[in-house]
């Protein structure tokens, strides 16, 4: 009692002689609050509580004495202070405050008549010194605040009696003068004064500024007397010249500036331990309600913008699902309040100016409950919500929960609820999965977070602005980087109905593709990695390229018109981001958790490939693709693509060459020639993903034309020939453009290695190159050829009819066969300008009477094809020339044998049969002759009567067809999709 008594009559002489009176600062311009707060750490700190605080908040100064905190607090915070202090003197002191009001308590430090758990939040400057029981003083302190409600406590300590010259002070007068003058009655070391804080509170921040100079710089008027009482005349000689000087016109601000400079050089290099300590912190939650208990409770913050229709319905639901302790926080922005009313679980915060990360993190502020979920206003919640989120925090290290969003933006189909594209920058989302698991991000409609970790890494990011793009990522980000975890919750399910209305869709275009190119830039500077940079930057032109897209264009049209409003929008918005991000940023780059699950993902995703090659044409390459798209099925993902969708429906070519990882074209160049002009180099400017083609047909000169490196004449008449040759052959003109870019392919496939030569002779990069087998397809089981007993042998093929077949050595070979034949020709004509030689050929039938053997099928369904392969005995394929053949593919996937004529093709297939043959054996594929028909006779003959002869070609087929399989060439080319999209 002797020592309270004493504490009150020091503090009633102080206030009554004005040395407790602490000058009040006006700091409602921010530049002068700027320059306040760098010149004392005291305003700085209450500065960045007030922050935390939410509007309308009870706060308590703690210690208020006449109310210059308070009022400072009260500048930066609309709210309501309780200003508590023991003087009376002081509190009839204070004055009106700026705006919300100060509430003066007289009441004893030690015994608060506030009752517990009421108070918002708290501070205390320059008062725990002043009390000799300061244990008491913040077991009082922890009462009556709420749970997670945040602090600031400054307090004096003892560090800095063990410097000079205080050290010396105390061992020359036996007692510490300083703290004796100041009325400091109970300091402690500040280490000490941590752990007082620490047994009661969340400790968030700490320091000490060590204040090696304060006895000349901040105090030397206290020195002065104190070293002179001690005899220290030559120290008081400086402490008394510094304090005459300190006293001159504007010398005062002088010496504050250069005290705190060299308090934040000793902060700097770590030299702390002074005359006080700051401390910002968060009341604890009690461990009844900590993350891991069985109820723990939960504070639900729905942000609204100009939206609130749907509020009352979504309050009502989620009321329904809220424990005692749960509570509702509605942070409505601009002029338009919510139809909501507040209430004792529902509470209305009001932002003026729009921000969502900025409202966020007020409703962060105003609550206090372990667990914080998100929700967006035009969402309709399920039952289990709020449970789903609480027992999300069941294992220990989960800092974020993402619940299941019924979105109708979200994909078909999907194995992870997010992924995140490390060399593009693009983020794809899908939390509507049916079972839960891991996850690197949460989505704003429907998201949870364990407070503690929310607040150690400051909340939401407030310069995302606008529609805020990738603001939860950025959180989500941050979380990963301090070691969180994020889970994704499948019963914790709400529907987001993205309404159109309200919010910051009814933007207009340009204002949002500013904000969301801004919002861009600046999360690329924070995290894009640098040897990825340029393909984020290509992946976003392309991205501004789809977004600037005048509307309304006509699908016909041959180029595609942008709004050149939007491109500037778009553009300006990227340099926004970037001086933003160079003003408030700091770069992070990707957490290993996103790299780490993006190097997984790509590892054991399906790759998707758009398949380019012509649906409707009856062509071998149709067929081909259809075959291969069929063997990749089951191991990637294949977008069948017309090429004539660019010239008819080019949303439709789009729309499914969106979110491809490559382009795969099966090349035909007369599939890319409309009205007599090609479109295929256009097609590709718009293409952002690696592109693969395919080449089935390469000639060194096209049999079917004049070559145009033959055309002669002198140099008018040569130009104007080769300008005639260019008019009537526009597939060919068109090829030779393509050639010359390289067909604008990050890799060629080709079927045989001649190809290879070919191309590189015409300039193409062999690096380019590679060599693909064509694959056989098997449409009968493999069992051995039988022909005893045949009372006429059925001959036959397979293909187009045209010029490259040759037709002359075919009609010899049968009319010197020596035993009865017939001929089937499975095919027909390609196109119309091909029915003269159709016809021309009829005639040579019918010259020589095989009307009634010699049978041309025309063009055969897919379905017919393996019967009437089955029909024939032996195939012929008599090419003349012929760069790549699905034909002969076709007979051996037949389980037929096949005798050629020794070009390179059949060379290349006929080597590669035999490379695969065990060692010694001579078991081809196929048989090869000279474009002779008595050798083509002979081979035949042998064929039907030599066993051991049929029975190695059957063994060499055998092995071929299974190497050469579909299902095995799908598989290298998986590798090879793999490989050029870098997975």
């Amino acid at each position: 009692m002797q020592q309270e008594h004493f504490e009150r009559c020091f503090s009633r002489r102080k206030h009554q002689s004005g040395h407790w009176h602490t000058t009040d600062i006006s700091a409602v311009n921010p530049l002068v609050r700027w320059l306040v707060i760098q010149l004392s750490f005291k305003h700085r700190e209450l500065d960045a509580f007030s922050k935390r605080c939410f509007p309308c908040a009870t706060v308590v100064d703690f210690g208020a004495g006449t109310g210059s905190y308070s009022r400072f607090f009260l500048q930066r915070r609309d709210a309501a202070v309780v200003a508590v202090d023991w003087s009376p003197e002081a509190l009839q002191a204070i004055g009106p405050p700026p705006r919300g009001k100060i509430l003066p308590v007289c009441a004893d430090l030690h015994y608060l008549p506030i009752k517990s758990s009421t108070i918002d939040g708290l501070f205390s400057i320059d008062t725990l010194g002043h009390l000799h029981h300061q244990e008491k003083a913040l077991d009082e302190i922890n009462r009556i605040c709420r749970s997670g409600a945040p602090l600031f406590l400054h307090s004096e300590c003892s560090d800095y009696q063990q410097r000079w010259p205080d050290r010396r002070l105390l061992e020359k007068t036996g007692h510490d003068p300083i703290a004796a003058l100041d009325g400091h009655v109970a300091v402690r070391p500040a280490n000490a004064m941590h752990s007082l804080y620490e047994q009661r509170f969340t400790v968030l921040q700490f320091f000490s500024p060590a204040g090696i100079f304060g006895w000349f710089l901040g105090y030397p008027e206290k020195y002065k007397r104190a070293l002179r009482a001690a005899r220290m005349f030559i120290p008081a000689l400086f402490a008394g010249g510094a304090a005459l000087v300190k006293h001159l016109p504007g010398m005062k601000t002088v010496f504050r500036c250069s005290n705190m400079f060299t308090n934040r050089i000793e902060l700097f290099l770590g030299i702390e331990g002074g005359g006080s300590c700051f401390a910002q912190c968060r009341r604890t939650i009690p461990e009844s309600r900590k993350v891991g208990s069985y109820v723990p409770s939960i504070d639900v913050v729905i942000p609204t913008y100009r939206r609130s229709s749907l509020l009352p319905s979504l309050i009502t639901a989620l009321a329904g699902q809220c424990t005692d302790n749960d509570r509702i926080f509605v942070v409505w922005q601009g002029n338009d309040p919510p139809a909501v009313s507040g209430s004792a679980r529902v509470f209305l915060l009001h932002r003026k100016k729009p921000n969502l990360p900025a409202a966020r993190n007020m409703g962060l502020a105003a609550g206090g409950n372990p667990i914080v979920l998100y929700l967006d206003d035009d969402c309709t919640v399920q039952d289990g919500l709020l449970d789903g989120h609480r027992t999300g925090y069941a294992v220990a290290g989960v800092g974020a929960v993402g619940g299941y969003i019924n979105d109708p933006l979200f994909p078909p189909a999907a194995e992870l609820p997010s992924w995140f594209d490390v060399t593009t920058g693009e983020l794809r989302q899908h939390f509507a999965l049916a079972h839960s698991g891991p996850a690197i991000s949460v989505m704003g409609a429907n998201m949870s977070f364990c407070r503690s970790t929310l607040e150690s890494i400051d909340g939401f990011d407030p310069h995302y602005r606008r529609n805020a793009l990738f603001e939860e990522i950025d959180v989500s980000f941050r979380l990963l980087h301090a070691g969180y975890t994020i889970h994704y919750c499948a019963s914790a399910r709400v529907t987001h109905h993205r309404n159109p209305e309200g919010g910051c869709r009814s933007d207009g275009r340009s204002r949002n593709l500013f904000h969301t190119f801004a919002n861009v830039a600046y999360f690329a500077c924070t995290y894009a990695p640098l040897n990825d940079l340029r393909t984020w930057i290509r992946f976003w032109k392309y991205r501004l390229e789809y977004l600037s897209r005048s509307v309304g264009n006509a699908s016909m049209e041959a180029t595609i018109r942008h709004d050149p409003r939007l491109v500037i929008a778009g553009l300006a918005g990227a340099v926004a981001g970037i001086a933003r991000f160079a003003v408030y940023g700091k770069r992070t780059g990707l957490p290993d958790a996103v790299i780490d699950a993006h190097r997984r993902w790509r590892l054991h995703r399906r790759v998707k490939a758009g398949w380019i090659y012509p649906h409707r044409d009856r062509c071998g390459i149709a067929r081909y693709s259809l075959d291969y798209i069929e063997a990749l099925s089951g191991a990637a993902e294949v977008v069948d693509i017309d090429p004539r969708w660019w010239t008819s429906d080019r949303k439709r070519f789009r729309r499914a060459l969106d979110n491809c990882d490559l382009l795969h074209i099966q090349y035909d160049t007369a599939a890319f020639i409309r009205r007599g002009r090609e479109f295929y180099t256009t097609m590709l400017q718009g293409v952002a993903v690696p592109v693969i083609v395919t080449l089935h047909e390469v000639y060194d000169e096209d049999p079917a034309v004049f070559p145009r490196s033959r055309l002669t004449g002198l140099f008018p008449l040569l130009q104007f020939r080769r300008f005639v040759w260019d008019v009537r052959h526009p597939v060919q003109r068109a090829f030779q453009g393509h050639l010359r870019r390289c067909f604008g392919a990050l890799r060629i496939l080709i079927h045989h290695r001649y190809h290879a030569d070919i191309l590189v002779d015409k300039g193409v990069d062999a690096s380019l190159l590679q060599v693909l087998p064509h694959p056989v397809k098997r449409i009968a089981p493999l069992r051995p050829f039988a022909f005893s007993g045949l009372p006429c042998v059925h001959l036959g093929t397979s293909g187009f009819i045209n010029p490259a077949y040759d037709y002359d050595l075919l009609f010899v070979v049968l009319e010197r066969m020596g035993r009865p034949w017939t001929f089937s020709w499975i095919g027909g004509i390609r196109t119309a300008d091909q029915q003269p030689f159709h016809d021309a050929l009829i005639a040579r039938i019918a010259q020589r009477g095989w009307q009634n053997c010699f049978h041309i099928t025309g063009w055969v369904p897919e379905e017919q094809m393996p019967s009437r392969l089955s029909d024939i005995d032996i195939v012929l394929a008599l090419f003349k020339n012929r760069s790549s053949s699905g034909s002969i593919a076709r007979a051996l996937g037949a389980c037929k044998p096949v005798i050629a004529t020794a070009i390179p093709l059949t060379k290349e297939i006929f080597s590669e049969g035999t490379a695969i043959n065990t060692p010694g054996a001579d078991e081809p594929p196929l048989f090869l002759t000279p474009a002779n028909a008595d050798e083509v006779v002979a081979r035949i003959d042998r064929l039907l009567t030599d066993t051991d002869s049929r029975f190695r070609l059957y063994r060499g087929l055998s092995r071929y067809v299974e190497t050469v399989s579909f299902e095995k060439m799908a598989s290298r080319l998986v590798g090879l999709y793999r490989e050029s999209v870098c997975i």
